[in-house]
């Protein structure tokens, strides 16, 4: 007869401390972090000592980090000298950069994304086609897998729900111009008549082929292409 010991499965095995040398990113977002500065005295409560442009810089680590594969590994680097000096952050409770998501608001993100848009160099040379490439932008939606306590991100079913990322994208500069987060249902020829403006050519999948959203390119004063079907 087995004991209790015996059955017991070992569990996985301790991860070893996040050390400086493991930090990766700095020389690619160094730059960046600078044009973050302007959200640093977003906060929702004057006492708390994580601001917007400290997490965004996190997270943008995080990306660049492969040992970084949690929010309490990202809670840990925060422990390091190197990052408190370069980020000019505090060491930050798991709880803070939990309860960040929800304090921030992620819509103040999309002035940033069209000016970093718009220093995006082109790189046809040729005045003409090169304004015709500034107007080209690719959109879809894609869905993110999401936990089952998300109870926003409503999909399929209880326990297999999603959320949705409807982005808009300068395919020549490789920056995206828009996005907008729905739950998994969210309908995309919807959300794309809330950002449609002016001057611009969308590059759509078939997905999108319904008269009446051309109608209402149109009526913007832009114009579509989709794949497979050109109208």
């Amino acid at each position: 007869m087995n004991t209790s010991a015996e059955q017991k499965k070992p569990g996985p095995p301790k991860k070893p401390p996040i050390r400086e040398e493991d930090i990766q990113g700095f020389k690619y977002l160094d730059s960046f972090f600078k044009t973050l500065t302007s959200l640093h005295d977003v906060k929702d409560h004057q006492n708390r000592e994580l601001h917007y442009d400290q997490y965004l810089a996190l997270l943008l680590l995080y990306f660049f980090t492969p040992v970084l594969t949690s929010l309490r590994g990202i809670q840990q680097a925060t422990t390091l000298e190197k990052i408190q000096k370069r980020l000019g952050i505090k060491k930050t409770s798991l709880s803070s950069l939990s309860e960040a998501s929800q304090v921030f608001d992620a819509k103040l993100l999309n002035p940033l994304l069209k000016e970093l848009a718009d220093q995006t160099l082109p790189q046809e040379k040729d005045p003409e086609l090169k304004q015709i490439q500034q107007l080209i932008r690719a959109v879809d939606g894609t869905l993110l897998p999401a936990l089952p306590k998300m109870l926003w991100a409503l999909w399929q079913n209880d326990q297999n729900r999603a959320a949705k990322l409807h982005l808009e994208m300068d395919i020549f500069n490789h920056v995206p111009t828009a996005a907008v987060i729905t739950n998994g249902n969210g309908n995309e020829k919807k959300i794309l008549r809330t950002v449609l403006k002016p001057n611009i050519i969308y590059l759509l999948d078939a997905g999108y082929a319904e008269y009446k959203l051309l109608g209402d390119i149109i009526a913007a004063a832009s114009i579509t292409y989709h794949y497979n079907i050109y109208i």
